[in-house]
């Protein structure tokens, strides 16, 4: 049986300020992550990695959660605000996307996607749970029954599926319940029912977080996670849902390029020998507490770059970042 909750949404938040991510307001949680805005996405390289375990900044707490009301007789599943200052809901057992126009305070409602009864064709929508407006407009849906995300141009009640059942993406999706789309309009997809986070670029999928594909309670797994968000430092916070907590994934690296911190590493030096010394590449790795979360860390940052851990680590800029020296294989 699919469950969804809602959150307690306080509208003068924004998303991508790092401070406003999760604050407390009259003793009750106001998770502002889950009202997107989308005039000031992180810009992400391609290349972007994420560490693969993930810190706890909220658990258990999420139990104590209230609806998001609207002029409907449902609660909204996710909402999100455009460039406009629309804001925009999904109805799950409606099977609808209903926009809201800020011109006159909300009052003035109109279904922008669906049908109202539950669907595969392009016009329709089955169980939508996450949506996403880019700064073109384009409406975006986590079609979650229809195993598949669907995009909606302006005005247009036609879909294209971007991704899962019926598109050339070869990939299979599982209830995806989540979307973001960074400044470069790179998608990212909550896949709840594979318990991971993937993204899409250029047509192909990676898989960036709970890449195992099984649910867990450690810090490197997920369980049916419905929603994600970034902050302004492109850092990923997670609804790990059947685990009631908002887990949060530094971002490691934000850049294409092997290393701007290079050290070369040499016994000796012959000339014109054909011997290449050993190129010791320091790469960012967030930060790292202790040799031991280095041993955990350092072997993934090195194999995300093609490359190996020499298991040397170092802690820089006061103990807010380390860097893992990685060496090619």
């Amino acid at each position: 049986m699919f469950k969804y909750r809602q959150y307690v949404i306080d509208f003068t938040m924004y998303l991508y300020s790092s401070d406003n991510i999760i604050q407390k307001k009259n003793n009750k949680m106001i998770l502002s992550m889950l009202l997107l805005v989308s005039y000031n996405p992180p810009k992400l390289s391609p290349c972007a990695t994420w560490n693969s375990n993930g810190t706890t900044v909220i658990d258990k707490s999420l139990n104590d959660r209230e609806n998001i009301s609207t002029n409907s007789n449902e609660s909204c599943a996710s909402l999100f605000v455009d460039i406009n200052n629309n804001s925009y809901c999904s109805l799950i057992n409606s099977h609808v996307v209903n926009k809201f126009d800020s011109n006159d305070n909300g009052t003035s409602m109109i279904t922008v996607a669906g049908t109202g009864c539950p669907g595969p064709t392009s016009t329709m929508l089955d169980h939508p749970y996450g949506i996403f407006v880019d700064r073109n407009l384009n409406l975006y849906v986590a079609d979650s029954f229809n195993n598949r995300i669907q995009c909606f141009a302006p005005g247009k009640l036609n879909a294209t599926t971007i991704v899962g059942f019926g598109s050339y993406i070869n990939v299979t999706l599982n209830t995806p319940t989540g979307i973001a789309l960074d400044a470069d309009n790179h998608l990212f997809i909550v896949d709840s029912y594979h318990h991971r986070i993937i993204r899409l670029i250029q047509r192909e999928i990676r898989c960036l977080i709970g890449c195992s594909g099984e649910s867990g309670t450690t810090e490197s797994h997920l369980y049916n996670p419905h929603t994600m968000v970034f902050d302004s430092d492109g850092n990923m916070f997670v609804d790990d849902f059947n685990n009631n907590r908002i887990q949060k994934f530094f971002l490691l690296t934000n850049s294409c390029r092997k290393s701007t911190n290079l050290k070369v590493e040499q016994s000796y030096v012959i000339l014109f020998s054909f011997f290449l010394a050993a190129i010791v590449i320091s790469i960012n790795a967030g930060p790292i507490g202790s040799t031991n979360h280095a041993q955990t860390i350092c072997p993934q940052v090195c194999q995300q770059n093609g490359m190996k851990w020499t298991t040397g680590w170092r802690t820089t800029i006061f103990g807010q970042m380390s860097v893992c020296d990685c060496i090619s294989e």
